[in-house]
């Protein structure tokens, strides 16, 4: 593959995409469960927010696949892939709908925490492509964290 990239680099990405991609992953499928287990005060209201947010969630994951395969990489697609690459944890238990929410909040700050990383080693490469997709997706989850902040003020 010729695309001004060393091959080191490619591979540094590739890998770091790998883990975004599990995050993303851990994160809709949480956010799915989420909508589908929601109970309590402004339940349509959340529930709602749940949908939209999975939604976005759908097509970021899409996106990271197809970045991973764009550099000539291998999009894992197992849930046991998911969980050996993630550094999210996963809901094992029922829980309430304010934690629900914070559990969400944490990990889309988590995320946004760690791309903002990723986008700091990137840079020194020439992969300036997937530099740019990251700043994109970091700004989703900074939208995403804002909106459930907003219901635990």
């Amino acid at each position: 593959m010729k695309i001004g990239i060393e091959k080191k680099d490619l591979d540094h990405s590739i890998k770091s995409l790998t883990n975004v991609l599990a995050n993303e992953m851990i994160i809709y499928t949480k956010t799915r469960n989420f909508h589908w287990n929601v109970s309590g005060h402004s339940f349509m209201e959340i529930h709602e927010l749940f949908e939209a947010q999975y939604t976005e969630l759908a097509f970021m994951v899409d996106e990271v696949a197809e970045r991973i395969m764009k550099l000539g990489g291998r999009a894992i697609g197992t849930m046991q892939e998911f969980l050996n690459h993630t550094t999210l944890n996963d809901t094992t238990k029922a829980i309430e709908r304010d934690e629900m929410i914070s559990e969400l909040l944490a990990n889309h700050e988590q995320i946004t925490s760690e791309i903002r990383d990723l986008i700091t080693e990137i840079d020194e490469t020439n992969d300036y492509g997937t530099s740019d997709f990251l700043t994109g997706l970091a700004l989703k989850h900074e939208t995403s964290a804002w909106k459930l902040r907003k219901y635990l003020n």
